[in-house]
This record gives structure tokens, C-alpha cells and sequence, in this order.
């Protein structure tokens, strides 16, 4: 079976001229998801709608004619939209109707950008060198302003843009692909393996084109040809693909593949990974028939003479620009080789295309519309210092002083682009990572920090074990390195667990942002390394040193230059030293990519530092946290919870405080430290406890030093919740990670209709690693899976979900390419959740066994097999989770196991919780469980009394 096949992939990006623009709590302009439609359709339509829309901000500003909208067939109510645009933004920030169409306008185009820059990052490609081409009613509208914002120069408006993807079908050439897996590497390559595989995909791809068009001009020499090779690293899981030649490879071309896959890595992750060997695993051929467009189908000849505009009109670009009077042409009246310079307005029945100052436009034979850049001029939304029309300020306007309120929509839309920038790095990071539990479970997080070391951007993808703790470790390495004596292309490393994330797997990488030879802020990132030495990932460790090499804060790129020494260190204490290597990489490129990304942004916003926009981010986001907890019952609530423990129950106690300005949770009562390593480093404990809060309390503020400062977490020393150094920490989460439950069930007294029941919540994580032979390749590697979550007040728990982790569960093909194991079952665990109104989610079963003769070891630390996750309400517990052989030993949830070949090892994870009474429920519910196989039907007798 091919490990890819074909496909094609749609994406869509966009807004709808009908969506609905607002203010949200954190007084931000908003587009969408919320839509007007076509009826009652935008205010300008005067089809009764009153609130404002992309189409009203763009009548407004003049983007589009008012007497020739569809042809003509509406006229445009320009002043509906001004008292729209009034009602729905400008009384709430104090802007007045032109100024509030143009913050619309441009945060609708900064959106689109950013998921076109993101889903480029994902798909590992870059835009600077493509086309762009717009479609729609709206796309070509706003075409050119999101083609600079990405950095495109080049734009295809097609004839007919609204049905722009039927007419192409019928002009599309025929065309075929076919892709096929076969395993080779650069340096042993298979030559007459591949070049007979290639040959076989080539001839079946013509067969098929063939047979799709049999005429006599499609020979060998008409037909288009394409081969491709999927290449990486070996031991990465994502591909960068590069074009091979159209003929047999030869060894001569192994020195271009090469150079050509390192040239497209490093402009995706800026450097290479030295000494690394090259694999390709996946290759495609595709065969096309010539493109040819029927002369006719313009029905217009060429012409030399220039376009002549029907009208024009007055069209607001903005302080860069200003007002500016716009020509305004029909293009139906446009002919081949018409060019045309912006400012202007091209009309048609469906859209309007809109030339921006600084565009030119051009058509073709074909009657499509080619837009260019006259120059490269950076973007700015506002440089551009929107006006107020007042001077009113709110309660929330005086607590972000000194910022000025005319500059508010630019930190807007900085803000959005800064939230694009964190997503590419941490797809930077997944794409180019070597280790499962990074490429694959997204075991990391990426940031953006002020000079000053706070938080002001975070990834979505990650962990908030790592996300909060990186919020303050930054400022250790402030600490270690004052800002006079960082350098450009300086790259800080540790994995100190009380300065980093809470364990030595954990690496935490810092490089200083320079702009104008200073330091305006830091880019950084966190990934779990596989295997650091010691004892291995389990808690068997005593201290700290048994648990493997501790890096306190020291240089891992010096201007530039990597540490090369450093890195020998560590790849010499691993059992995993390939994986390290490649991963320290990773985030190397995570760092770089978020430096290169966040410069860009800066020059096109025309500024020379993070200082407004890290104070804006930050006051928002602190006041927004504020008034969140001030809708919470001011009170003090408290709340014990009982874990298995190693050598004894461990007992957690949590007495949260809520006040007017401030959340505190103390951990005071706590189990003192085991002698184990599953003991918590404050940092940890404090990163999963207020990622709790706050999925409560501010759900809707975005993560940052900000929203992260009305929080507070104590614990006394040595105590398991504030593990100090020697103390062993290796299993932190197996603790850390059921924090989460402590806190719920004390929000749960001032919650009671807000917060879900308890849950699996601690990861059953798997760590394991080869026992040493002559014969045997050593091998480390940790496969992450899931319970169940506690129910919520109005919906079912989710099975197999990883909360508080956030990371994804490992995947049974990739195990098996990885390591020498085997998984032979993965299902939902039938009757694990919680009984209740509403359901607990549903843990899951894995079994595997070594694929060799081989025996492996298990490093277990895992909870809630004697203390399952508790209901609310009257709802019941969750299964317990449990771990035995196919033997019918069973497994205790801590320690060091041997399993031998032949034998299966099965975890059966924790369900969740359930939300009140069992009896409340559905019986439609109760059902439809059953029929999917989700309780047995003694479950649904016994539980719920179906019959």
C-alpha cells in the first residue's frame, strides 16, 4: 500500500462580503464567522441589514461604485453603511465611519494573509515566489492588499472570475498522477530500482492520458512530463518535494539532488543539518497534454491605444495613501494588451477588481487580468495612524496609556499578524523534527517575547506544560546574559527542569531579536528530546543526575556558528543520538524562522520595535483576565484530590482564592516529595494549574505574560507539588498533569454550571527502550495515549482526548517505522466512562508486542488505576486505567518492566467522569451509545435501566 497517494487539496480562505465585522471583549475588530447573507445582505444593499459588513466597509471607502455594483442592478446605500459602521464598531472605539470601514477592511486582509502565510508553513512551501489568483466576489477585491501583505508580487484575475473553477475545467489539460513508495538514500542510491519504478509510473500515466484523449497530436514529445521526489532527512516524518530530471538518474545527478533539497530546506528552516543522511521514501510522475487556449476566445483583438474610464471617484487608502481619485473602468471594454495604473476600479457583473497605489494592471490575450507590484513598497495598515473622531476614552482606553487611540487598529492588526507569525514557527518546528512525540504528538511550543522577557505570542500548537513555563523562563536567560552582551545570531539553550519545563527531556531554546544593532525582543521554543541519558525517561531516578545530563543556560549558537561541542556532549549521553541532533535542529530552526518572520512584520508595520504593541498586547489581555475574574464569586474554595502514588497515596490539596483583581491557588497541605521521580517543579505545577483557571475564567483571552498576570500559584517547599533542586523529576506530568482536577473541583463550588468532571487527564505515557546487545540496534522512544475527559455541564466527555496535554496521541504506523514494535489493537475502552446525564469520554485500549525476538523495557509511571477520575453532580466515576500482559500478569502503574518476545503488553486507559444523575439522561442517548459500541448492554441496563 503507497504511504501517499494522490489528492487534491482544497483550502479555502476567504471572507464573504456578508460577514459580519465586531468588536470583541478585548475591544479588537472582528470579522465573521457570522454572516448577513444575501438576505437581509449588507446595510448598503437596503435590504434591511444594519450591522456592519465587509461589502459596507468597502462601500465606505470607496472600493466599490455605488451606481455600478452587479452591472448596475443595485445601487448602493453608501450612507447605510456609514451608520453601520458607526453602530457596529465606530461608537465602540471611538472611530469615526471611514476610519471604521478601513480597520475592517485591513484586518480582513491581514486575516486572509495570515492563513495563506500559515497553511504555506504547514504544507512547507513559500509564497514569495508564486502567483496569486483571485476569485470570487470578493477576491479580487481585495487581491492586491493581500498580495503585498504575503509578500506576492504577481496576480491572475481570471476571466470570469466567479466561475472561475468551472471554466477552468473545461480548458484544463488532461492530466494524470501517479505516486508510488520505494525506499532509498542518497547515499546508497537504488538506481535500477528507481529508474524501473519511474519508467513502470511513466508509461501507466500515459496509458491513462491516453485513454482520456486519443488523438494523434498527444506523442511522447507533445505530451508534459513531470517527475518529483519526496525527500527529507532520515528519521523526520515530513517531505520537501524536488523535481527530478525527465529521463534515467545517473550518478552524476546525486551531487544536484542534493544541492537542490538543501537549497529548499534552508529556505524553510534556514540551515541545514550537517552529516545528515537523505532518504527519499515517495515519488511521483505526472503526464499532461499541452495547454491551448482557443484563439477565439477573447473575441477582442489587441490594441496599443490605452483603456479609457467610464467615471471615477474618490477611494480612501489610508494615511499612506490618503484620499486618491480612482478611474474607474468596465471591464468589459478592456482589450488585450490594455494596461492601466492604480489607483483604479475595474467593474464586472460579479466583482470589482481594485488597483491599488503602486499596482499596475494588464490584460491578455485571454482577457485575464495580470496585476503587478510597481514597486516594493512595505505594507503598512498604519503607518497609516487612523484618526479618532473624539476624544472620549473608556475605562479600558486609559489603562492602556500611554498608547495613542488613533494608532489602536495598526496593534491590531500587528497583533493578528504576531499570531500568524508564533504558527509558523511551531509548523517550523513539527516539519522539521526527527522524534515521534515531536513531529507527530506536537509535544512543543513556540513564542515571541518583548525585550523584557515577557510573553506576548504563542503557538496554539503545544503544551501547556511548556507554553507557561517558557511565559517565565525567558527571563532566566535575561538572568544569564545581560542584553549588552547578546549578539545577532546568539542562540541560548537549557534544560534546567526549575528554569525550562519541569524535566531534562525538555530543551528550551532563546535567540535575541536585533533590529537596529539592539535587542528588541527574544523568539523561543521548547520540544521534548527522546532520550537525555541517565536511567531513561522513567522515575526509577533518586536525584536529579540519575535522571541524565542537566545543560544549565549557555550558548548553543554563537553568531551564527552552532556549538558544535556542546552538541557532541549531548548526542554522546543519548541513546537516541541521531534524533537529538536532528530535534536540537528543529528548534533551531524554530527560533530562526521566528526572528526572520517577526522582522518582516516590522518593516512592513514601519516599526523598529516590539515596545506599543507588547504594551497593548499586554494591557488588553491583563484587563480582559480582570474583568473575566470578576464575573466569579469572590470567595475562597477548596478541594482534595487522592492519586495512586508510588510508594504511597499522594494526597493534593487546593485552596483557590478568588478576589476582585486576582485568582490564587495554594498548594499548601500537600503530600511532601516521594523519593521518586514523579515529584513537580513549581514551574510545572503552576504552568497546568492556571491553564486550568484559566479554560474556566478566560477561555477567550489569548495566552500571553498579560493574561497570565492576575494568576497566582504557592506551594511550600519540598512538597510534591514544589520539587526543589536535587529532587528527581523525570515523570513531573504523571502529577503535574491532574492539577487541572484539583482546580476544577474548586471552581466547580463557584462554577457549578461552567466546569466538567474529573478525567483521565495524566497522559498514559509509554516510554521504552532497547536492552543493550552486540546484535541489536539500540533504539528510545515514548509513544503518548490517552483516556478519557470528564463530562461537561451540557455535553459528553471526549474519548481518547488529551487534556490538559494537549498532545496528540501516537500514531500505530509510525510507532511501527520507528522502533521494533509491534501494535497489534487500538480501540475506544467499551463502558470506561463515566455513567451520567452526560457521559464521561471513553478511555482506549493499545496492545503491542516487540516485532523481534527481542525483549524491551517499559518505564511506567502512570495514575488513576486505584483513584479513578471522579463525577460531578451525581455522576459516576470513570473506569480505572490498568496495564498486564497477555499473560494475565498484571503490571503495576510505576517502575521498570522487562517484557520478553512473546509476550503482549495492554493499556487500558482511565475513563472520565460523568455530569450528574445517570438516570437524567437520554434515553435516546443511552441508545445510540449502545448501537455505537460505546457501552454493552449490561452497562446500559445496570447504569441508565435501558431494557
Amino acid at each position: 500500500m503507497p504511504v501517499r497517494i494522490p489528492a487534491i487539496e482544497l483550502i479555502e480562505i476567504g471572507a464573504g462580503g456578508g460577514s459580519i465585522a465586531s468588536v470583541d471583549n478585548l475591544q479588537r475588530i472582528s470579522i465573521g464567522p457570522e454572516s448577513q447573507g444575501s438576505q437581509p445582505g449588507p446595510a448598503c444593499f437596503g435590504q434591511g441589514g444594519s450591522v456592519a459588513t465587509v461589502t459596507d466597509a468597502d462601500a465606505v471607502l470607496g472600493h466599490l461604485d455605488p451606481n455600478k455594483f452587479a452591472d448596475g442592478q443595485l445601487t448602493l446605500n453608501v450612507t447605510a453603511a456609514e451608520e453601520a459602521m458607526m453602530t457596529s464598531v465606530g461608537e465602540k472605539l471611538h472611530l469615526d465611519a471611514q476610519a471604521s470601514a478601513y480597520g475592517i477592511s485591513q484586518m480582513v486582509g491581514e486575516n486572509m494573509a495570515n492563513a495563506g502565510r500559515v497553511h504555506a508553513a504547514e504544507r512547507g512551501t513559500a509564497l514569495t515566489s508564486r502567483s496569486m489568483v483571485a476569485f470570487g466576489g470578493n477576491g479580487p477585491l481585495h487581491a492586491t492588499r493581500i498580495a503585498e501583505k504575503m509578500g506576492v508580487n504577481d496576480m491572475i484575475i481570471p476571466r470570469n472570475p466567479g466561475v472561475g473553477s468551472a471554466v477552468g475545467f473545461l480548458y484544463a489539460p488532461i492530466s494524470f498522477e501517479m505516486v508510488s513508495s520505494f525506499y532509498t538514500q542518497l547515499d546508497d542510491f537504488d538506481f535500477v530500482g528507481v529508474n524501473r519504478l519511474l519508467n513502470t509510473m511513466l508509461d501507466q500515466a500515459k496509458q491513462v492520458v491516453a485513454t482520456g484523449n486519443p488523438t494523434p497530436e498527444n506523442t511522447d514529445q507533445s505530451l508534459i512530463q513531470t517527475r518529483i521526489g519526496f525527500m527529507r532527512y532520515a528519521g523526520q516524518g515530513h517531505e520537501i518535494e524536488v523535481q527530478l530530471p525527465n529521463r534515467d538518474i545517473t550518478e552524476a545527478d546525486m551531487a544536484l539532488l542534493k544541492a537542490q533539497y538543501e537549497a529548499a530546506y534552508r529556505l524553510q528552516f534556514k540551515r541545514t543539518v550537517p552529516g545528515m543522511k537523505i532518504e527519499i521514501m515517495n515519488w511521483a510522475v505526472s503526464i499532461s497534454t499541452p495547454v491551448s487556449m482557443p484563439q477565439s476566445i477573447s473575441g477582442r483583438s489587441s490594441t496599443t491605444t490605452p483603456p479609457v474610464p467610464d467615471s471615477s471617484q474618490s477611494v480612501y487608502f489610508g494615511d499612506r495613501y490618503g484620499e486618491r481619485e480612482a478611474m474607474i473602468y468596465a471591464r468589459s471594454k478592456l482589450r488585450p494588451n490594455h494596461c492601466l495604473h492604480g489607483p483604479a476600479l475595474i467593474t464586472e457583473t460579479q466583482t470589482t477588481t481594485l488597483v491599488e497605489p503602486g499596482f499596475s494592471a494588464w490584460v491578455d490575450s485571454g482577457l485575464n487580468l495580470h496585476l503587478k507590484r510597481d514597486e516594493k513598497t512595505p505594507y503598512s495598515a498604519e503607518a497609516d495612524h487612523i484618526t479618532s473622531s473624539n476624544d472620549k476614552t473608556s475605562n479600558r482606553e486609559s489603562s492602556i496609556s500611554p498608547i495613542q487611540k488613533q494608532s489602536q487598529i495598526e496593534l491590531q492588526l500587528m497583533w493578528s499578524r504576531l499570531l500568524a507569525v508564533v504558527e509558523e514557527q511551531g509548523q517550523a518546528l513539527i516539519r522539521s523534527a526527527f522524534s515521534p512525540i515531536v513531529r507527530e504528538c506536537g509535544d512543543i511550543s513556540a513564542g515571541l517575547f518583548d525585550v523584557e522577557g515577557n510573553m506576548i505570542a504563542q503557538a496554539v500548537t503545544g503544551t501547556p506544560g511548556h507554553i507557561n513555563t517558557m511565559a517565565e523562563g525567558v527571563k532566566n536567560f535575561i538572568f544569564a546574559y545581560p542584553l549588552d552582551t547578546m549578539c545577532p545570531g546568539d542562540i541560548y539553550v537549557t534544560n534546567d527542569p526549575w528554569l525550562a519545563a519541569g524535566h531534562l527531556n525538555d530543551f528550551m531554546l532563546v535567540q535575541p531579536i536585533f533590529k537596529h544593532n539592539e535587542v528588541i525582543g527574544f523568539s523561543s521554543c521548547t520540544s521534548h528530546l527522546v532520550d537525555v541519558g541517565g536511567l531513561c525517561m522513567g522515575p526509577q531516578g533518586s536525584d536529579i543526575y540519575d535522571e541524565g545530563i542537566l545543560i544549565p543556560p549557555c550558548h548553543l549558537v554563537q553568531s551564527g556558528q552552532i556549538n558544535t561541542l556542546l552538541l557532541d556532549i549531548i548526542k554522546a549521553n543519548s541513546r537516541a543520538p541521531i534524533e537529538n541532533e536532528g530535534d536540537i535542529y528543529a528548534l533551531i530552526a524554530c527560533c530562526e524562522v521566528g526572528v526572520d518572520r517577526l522582522l518582516v512584520m516590522l518593516d512592513d508595520y514601519h516599526a523598529d520595535n516590539l515596545e506599543a504593541l507588547s504594551r497593548y498586547i499586554l494591557d488588553v489581555s491583563r484587563d480582559a483576565s480582570i474583568e473575566a475574574i470578576n464575573n466569579i464569586p469572590n470567595g475562597v474554595y477548596h478541594n482534595t484530590l487522592v492519586l495512586d502514588g508510588y510508594e504511597s497515596e499522594i494526597v493534593l490539596k487546593g485552596k483557590v482564592t478568588v478576589e476582585d483583581t486576582q485568582i490564587e491557588l495554594d498548594l499548601s497541605g500537600s503530600s511532601t516529595c516521594s523519593k521518586y521521580g514523579i515529584n513537580v517543579p513549581l514551574n510545572y505545577a503552576a504552568a497546568y494549574s492556571v491553564f486550568a483557571i484559566r479554560c474556566i475564567v478566560a477561555a477567550g483571552v489569548p495566552n500571553n505574560a498579560g493574561a497570565l498576570e492576575p494568576f497566582k500559584v504557592i506551594a511550600p517547599e519540598n512538597c510534591i507539588v514544589n520539587a526543589v533542586h536535587p529532587t528527581p523529576v523525570a515523570m513531573r506530568h504523571t502529577v503535574g498533569q491532574l492539577l487541572p482536577d484539583l482546580v476544577f473541583g474548586c471552581l466547580h463550588q463557584a462554577l457549578p454550571n461552567r466546569v466538567p468532571a474529573e478525567g483521565a487527564s495524566c497522559m498514559y505515557d509509554i516510554p521504552m527502550r532497547s536492552i543493550p546487545t552486540e546484535t541489536e540496534t539500540p533504539f528510545a522512544i515514548e509513544l503518548v495515549h490517552n483516556g478519557g475527559t470528564g463530562a461537561r455541564p451540557n455535553a459528553d466527555g471526549l474519548s481518547a482526548t488529551a487534556y490538559p496535554s494537549g498532545v496528540w496521541g501516537s500514531q500505530v504506523e509510525v510507532t511501527e517505522s520507528t522502533v521494533p514494535i509491534q501494535v497489534t489493537r487500538r480501540e475506544l475502552r467499551i463502558d470506561s466512562g463515566g455513567a451520567g446525564k452526560f457521559r464521561g469520554g471513553l478511555g482506549q485500549i493499545i496492545e503491542f508486542r516487540s516485532s523481534t525476538n527481542s525483549p524491551f523495557i517499559l518505564f511506567l509511571s502512570l495514575d488513576r488505576m486505584t483513584h479513578p477520575a471522579r463525577g460531578f453532580r451525581g455522576g459516576k466515576s470513570g473506569a480505572p486505567g490498568q496495564v498486564f500482559l497477555n499473560t494475565g500478569s498484571q503490571l503495576p502503574g510505576r517502575g521498570e518492566v522487562t517484557v520478553n518476545p512473546g509476550e503482549s503488553v495492554v493499556f487500558e486507559s482511565p475513563g472520565g467522569g460523568g455530569f450528574g444523575l445517570p438516570q437524567e439522561r437520554e434515553r435516546s442517548a443511552v441508545e445510540t451509545d449502545q448501537l455505537r459500541g460505546l457501552i454493552s448492554p449490561h452497562h446500559a441496563q445496570n447504569e441508565y435501566g435501558l431494557k
